[in-house]
């Protein structure tokens, strides 16, 4: 993996209603563009701008918040482990 991305991990929601997050972590990523509209668990069509491969062993959870490369910040939307021979190879995010 020749990128990098720092995660922010999502910690609650203020009084105000805005979210606040943890401190960010740099981790080795691959980033990909990504158009396929998705939905999210209540239904809602979601359209996502990136497809982001990280290490199984990154923690990254729905609703943390991904820096990318070029500087955009956006929201995790879905987070899925692939497997292989030998348990989980990585974890494609997408944001």
């Amino acid at each position: 993996m020749n990128q990098t991305v720092s995660i922010a991990p999502y910690a609650s929601t203020n009084t105000e209603g805005r979210d606040v997050y943890g401190t960010a972590v740099l981790v080795a990523a691959r980033v990909q563009p990504y158009t396929r509209m998705i939905r999210s668990a209540n239904g809602e069509e979601l359209k996502p701008s990136a497809k982001v491969f990280v290490a199984s062993t990154v923690t990254v959870g729905l609703h943390d918040r991904i820096t990318l490369p070029d500087g955009g910040v956006l929201p995790v939307l879905e987070v899925q482990t692939s497997y292989g021979a030998y348990g989980a190879s990585h974890k494609t995010v997408i944001v």
